[in-house]
């Protein structure tokens, strides 16, 4: 499951906006506002998150338990 508030606290903490991530990632700013509302990212789109943000544990933000 996929955990929205863990993603947002990750930008927070890095200061990042939705159109940094967005472009940072190479996807518009709509469809990720999109994915991150339906939770669906793909493998590569996650790893790019993670590295652009620093996210040390991704399964707390992609593979969250609740």
């Amino acid at each position: 499951m996929f955990n929205v508030r863990m993603l947002r606290s990750a930008m927070a903490l890095k200061g990042v906006n939705h159109d940094e991530l967005a472009k940072a990632i190479g996807m518009s700013r709509s469809t990720l506002w999109r994915k991150m509302n339906n939770g669906n990212f793909g493998l590569n789109e996650a790893e790019r998150i993670c590295d652009f943000l620093d996210v040390k544990r991704p399964e707390d933000i992609f593979f969250a338990s609740e």
